[in-house]
């Protein structure tokens, strides 16, 4: 409303309207933090710290989010090497074929039935997928 200070209204909408990934009670947290007074209005001494605080707290969770992503793809790519003797490139462009046979239409969509065929008819290095493997899908 202008008048310099955040009520627990304004204070909430902010932060929702930010599109942090915040959840009400993160946000009712941060002003728990940030209302030093107990006045349940947020001055702008208050605010800065705490809003600095969030920020760098998101950029941790961002970059922790991306190294685990990272993590997990190398993770993949190592199990497929060691499972099947394939790089990433050669059981992408295996899967690409199988499928692009299977596709009977060539409407690039798959039925059922089709989709269960491919899966028998993967060979990923000298072996075919398990019926846990196809199972899985």
């Amino acid at each position: 409303d202008g008048n310099g200070v955040l009520d627990a209204s304004e204070f909430y909408h902010l932060f929702q309207t930010a599109n942090l990934g915040l959840t009400k009670r993160d946000v009712a947290y941060i002003l728990a933090e940030a209302d030093v007074s107990g006045d349940n209005i947020v001055q702008y001494a208050e605010f800065v710290p705490i809003a600095v605080d969030v920020i760098q707290a998101l950029r941790v969770r961002d970059r922790t989010a991306e190294a685990t992503a990272t993590a997990e793809e190398k993770a993949t790519d190592e199990a497929v090497t060691v499972l099947y003797g394939l790089e990433r490139e050669e059981l992408e462009g295996i899967l690409k074929d199988v499928f692009t046979k299977a596709d009977e239409n060539g409407d690039g969509v798959l039925s059922r039935a089709e989709f269960n065929g491919c899966l028998e008819r993967v060979r990923l290095g000298p072996t075919r997928l398990t019926k846990h493997e196809i199972r899985y899908f």
